[in-house]
């Protein structure tokens, strides 16, 4: 359970993350922003398959 709650807060993070900088640097750096807000999406991600991998055993 803790890999699924790491997971789901990164990727809320990241969402989160990405929509109060866009506000803040008025949309500025586009490619900057994307790229954050996927590499928290994917980490994010990563946790959540790590758990339901690990469930298992």
């Amino acid at each position: 359970m803790l890999h699924l709650s790491i997971g789901f807060a990164l990727a809320v993070a990241g969402a989160a993350a990405t929509l109060i900088s866009a506000f803040l640097y008025g949309f500025d750096n586009a490619r900057w922003l994307l790229l954050v807000h996927s590499g928290l999406i994917t980490i994010g991600m990563l946790f959540v398959i790590l758990s339901i991998v690990n469930y298992d055993k």
